[in-house]
């Protein structure tokens, strides 16, 4: 009889094991595998910022070689920002068109031609603006894309992800930033930098059309991610009824909630474009730093601004939307006006870092927030707020060089102080 009991009891443990291997391989298969879709994004986010850098290191060579005054330099920072803001509006009708994958290909591939056009050891004026502008254009077009199909990941994991997606987009920056001056201090000239960047941009572009999900950015499409929601609340998960419930008090964002929304972003666009475009200048004629050495402030505002983004999608869930936001606008104000009074290099320098801190989330969280409320397809929605966004990129280099000129770099550091308190207008 022991005998007959050890072996009923085996053969329960071992019937309840193949229980369980059955109910865990129904259930995933049950639930579609998004991980390939998740990871083609992070790699065309990388690309993106890859290609965004070494504007930071390359421009201060472009100033030497053209031999630009503070107005003329303005002019070719205002034509990269005038190619993103016509590129960006068109992406919503692109994609609903042709779906994300063949503009995040065709996009990609000119935004890199556009770099080497720039780059270009004996550039002239004219090639300058056309790389510049097809350069700018491009990298919107690719910005929008690459939300757009976040937003879709988004909608299908019932996830907050999109810190952590534009966190491999700062990834990219940090590494173009640093290989950027690494070579340039070793008398590598900015051309062959251009060519290096490209071979590897490609090759992240095959792995990433192979894997992406080929949405239009459709409310249509919501169909397929409602069967999923419906898996998901099935399994019983606590988040996720806590999920459904926030859901059902989502209220629609109208086309003013939509400005809104923009005008945020326009403020942290505008802040980033000044520390892209002048904050290397402001780091060699302010605080005597060598032209080599300049685009560490960047990189540094880079790597704060990474730190925050991979752990942004935490904050937000225990911390909330509005209370990122506040913070983002009044550390970074602080942040600015130091900068703008102090001249030491190492002030500056910790400045630019405060300022990544503040800004990291700002984007990630408004661009996440319009997809969630828009009654609108969510490409034009997406699209609307990110051009209104950019369009700190298109007036910020234009009216600060201006300032420049009139009032010297210090007072731009001002201005973009005064910007950062339209955070605060965030729907």
């Amino acid at each position: 009889m022991p005998r007959i009991s050890w072996l009923r009891l085996i053969f329960q443990r071992w019937l309840f094991i193949l229980q369980t291997l059955a109910i865990n391989s129904i259930d995933s298969a049950a639930k579609p595998d998004y991980s390939r879709a998740r990871a083609a994004n992070k790699a065309s986010f990388f690309s993106s910022g890859l290609a965004t850098a070494p504007w930071a290191a390359i421009m201060p060579y472009v100033k030497e070689r053209l031999v630009l005054d503070d107005f003329f330099y303005a002019v070719v920072l205002l034509t990269f920002g005038i190619g993103a803001v016509v590129g960006m509006p068109v992406t919503g009708c692109l994609v609903k068109r042709f779906g994300v994958k063949p503009v995040i290909l065709t996009a990609t591939v000119l935004m890199y031609l556009g770099m080497l056009a720039v780059s270009y050891t004996d550039v002239t004026l004219s090639l300058v603006l056309a790389g510049t502008f097809i350069w700018g254009a491009f990298l919107g077009i690719l910005d929008i894309a690459n939300n757009v199909h976040a937003a879709r990941y988004e909608e299908l994991t019932r996830s907050h992800i999109l810190s952590g997606f534009q966190g491999w987009y700062t990834i990219g920056c940090l590494a173009g930033a640093g290989f950027s001056p690494l070579l340039l201090y070793l008398g590598i000239d900015t051309f062959s930098i251009a060519i290096i960047l490209c071979a590897f941009g490609f090759v992240l572009l095959w792995y990433t059309v192979c894997g992406l999900i080929n949405t239009h950015g459709q409310r249509r499409e919501s169909a397929v991610s409602q069967t999923v929601l419906s898996e998901t609340k099935a399994a019983g998960s606590s988040t996720e009824k806590k999920a459904g419930n926030s859901k059902k008090q989502l209220k629609p964002f109208g086309k003013t909630a939509i400005i809104r929304a923009g005008i945020v972003c326009f403020s942290m666009y505008l802040a980033e474009g000044l520390i892209f475009d002048w904050g290397g200048v402001y780091l060699i004629e302010e605080c005597g730093m060598q032209i080599s050495l300049a685009s560490i402030g960047f990189v540094i505002f880079e790597i704060s601004t990474a730190l925050m983004r991979f752990t942004g999608d935490c904050a937000v869930e225990k911390i909330g939307e509005r209370r990122i936001l506040v913070f983002g606008s009044v550390l970074s104000f602080v942040a600015l006006l130091a900068a703008a009074f102090i001249s030491s290099w190492q002030i500056v320098l910790f400045c630019y870092a405060l300022l990544g801190v503040a800004l990291a989330n700002v984007v990630p969280v408004m661009i996440s927030k319009t997809a969630r409320h828009c009654a609108r397809d969510k490409a034009q929605a997406i699209a609307m707020v990110g051009t209104i966004g950019y369009a700190g990129v298109l007036v910020g280099p234009a009216l600060l060089g201006a300032m420049a000129m009139t009032s010297g770099l210090p007072s731009i550091f001002i201005l973009g102080a005064v910007f950062m308190l339209l955070i605060n207008l965030a729907p």
